[in-house]
């Protein structure tokens, strides 16, 4: 197998013979495939998890808004969003799964998987004409994958990625090291109780001449920059994709690796870490990720096309910054709420006032994103903005009352202060510079800073 050396960047010449030595062409990329795998389409129809998070309190779900002629207008528009999604989305796996250049056309992939060498993890996809067959073969390329954070998401994903047999390697230090070399990875779905145990290959450092296709770091937003200078230092890892909290942008991650290398995303999962079992919160969530400031490209097309054939939903948008500061407006506000009612989120429940003012923060947040002109991203989160503060409070105080609150949004908050501080700071930031009004995200915020005062005086 070639890979043109003129696709590569200044230094990674030894990328390119690790990749030369992997062996011949895939045989799914010789052949049609008679239909797209199962999992293709797994999360075609999946609507924004808040969307179907408020359907769901409202006595309804997306499957009986597609498979019945209920004429409620919410389900009206998510009928439409999900029959349009899943529509778009079959059309264009059918084609990049045949190998078809037109929609509808199934055929064999002439070009060979050289192409995705050459372009996908290495060049501009621009640069070659042959685009369409380099993505016929997208879902069927073997990475070396580097997971660089052993935490609830990072073990979770490392876990998944192996199962589906994919070359995955996790980076951990610490007694979180010890206890994965003597349990593996111990997964709990947090509704079941059902627990599973992979066992993934364990690197407590990374060194310079270490080369992967693709690094994953999934660390919390305040130790990326301890995490920068180890990434720095290895120029053979080409696809570095940040996964997690982020409201101040790339630039750190730029300065560092170069602009490139960068890409950015957001969590699919949450839990809580009991000893060395994670216990995990999982509802087919999908991983978001894409460029910094471009379309789709045939490398983010592979790594979400990787994630997916673990049966990880995973979806590549364009303006990804957007989806992480939108993500994360509501993040230091509700641990603030969380913290003023003791660190019990099931306690913020019954506190109809203190939840009236974390939904006060939270519009706080997004109009001053808005005032910057950073769009909401997806669009189903105006929703906090107009719907009735009456009807969010009952919503959200229902939700705040469940074990999923407890695990997925309790546990991280009292776990990680730390983090929570530096999204404070983050948005405290926004604000000064949208000038708009921060009246109820300063007394969260202040909630948030003296948790942390007291989690670091031990």
């Amino acid at each position: 197998m070639h890979v043109s050396q003129s696709f590569l960047p200044t230094g990674y010449e030894q990328q390119a013979r690790l990749l030369r030595n992997i062996g011949d062409m895939n045989p799914l990329c010789r052949r049609p495939r008679a239909s797209p795998p199962p999992w293709a389409f797994r999360s075609s129809s999946k609507t924004p998890s808040f969307f179907s998070w408020f359907l769901s309190h409202q006595g309804l779900s997306t499957k009986s808004c597609m498979t019945s002629r209920l004429s409620s207008p919410l389900c009206t528009a998510t009928s439409l969003t999900a029959a349009l999604s899943k529509g778009l989305r079959a059309r264009r796996l059918a084609r990049i799964w045949h190998g078809a250049s037109d929609p509808g056309t199934a055929g064999s992939n002439p070009a060979g998987p050289a192409n995705f060498f050459e372009v996908g993890f290495f060049g501009d996809e621009n640069r070659v004409p042959a685009l369409r067959s380099t993505e016929a073969c997208l879902g069927s390329v073997e990475m070396r994958i580097l997971i660089v954070g052993a935490g609830v998401i990072g073990s979770f994903n490392a876990a998944r990625l192996k199962e589906a047999g994919q070359d995955v390697t996790l980076l951990a230090r610490g007694q979180r090291l010890a206890d994965l070399r003597e349990h593996g990875v111990v997964l709990e779905d947090y509704k079941t109780g059902t627990r599973t145990t992979t066992q993934v290959p364990l690197v407590e450092r990374l060194e310079p001449n270490d080369a992967y296709n693709l690094a994953v770091v999934i660390v919390r937003r305040n130790q990326i920059p301890s995490v920068l200078p180890m990434l720095a230092q290895n120029h053979l890892i080409p696809n570095v994709l940040f996964v997690g909290n982020n409201a101040a942008g790339e630039q750190d991650m730029i300065e560092a690796l170069g602009k490139p290398r960068v890409l950015v995303g957001f969590v699919n999962a949450g839990g809580e870490r009991l000893g060395y079992v994670v216990r995990y919160v999982w509802r087919h969530d999908t991983l978001v990720l894409g460029e910094l400031d471009s379309s789709p490209t045939a490398r983010t097309d592979a790594i979400a096309h990787t994630f997916q054939g673990a049966g990880l939903p995973a979806k590549v948008v364009k303006g990804i910054d957007a989806y992480l500061k939108t993500h994360a407006a509501g993040v230091p506000a509700l641990a603030g709420a969380i913290y003023m009612a003791g660190g019990d989120i099931r306690q913020l429940a019954h506190t109809p006032e203190t939840v009236k003012l974390y939904l006060q923060a939270y519009r706080e947040a997004l109009r001053a994103l808005r005032a910057l002109g950073v769009p909401l991203r997806p669009p189903s989160n105006r929703i906090i903005e107009w719907v009735p503060v009456p009807i969010l409070l009952l919503l959200f105080r229902r939700f705040f009352n469940s074990q999923l609150a407890v695990v997925g949004g309790q546990g991280h908050a009292v776990a990680a202060p730390d983090e929570m501080k530096e999204l404070a700071d983050e948005f405290r930031a926004i604000f000064r510079q949208s000038g708009t009004p921060s009246a109820a995200s300063d007394i969260l915020f202040a909630e948030v800073d003296a948790r942390f005062s007291a989690d670091a005086k031990g």
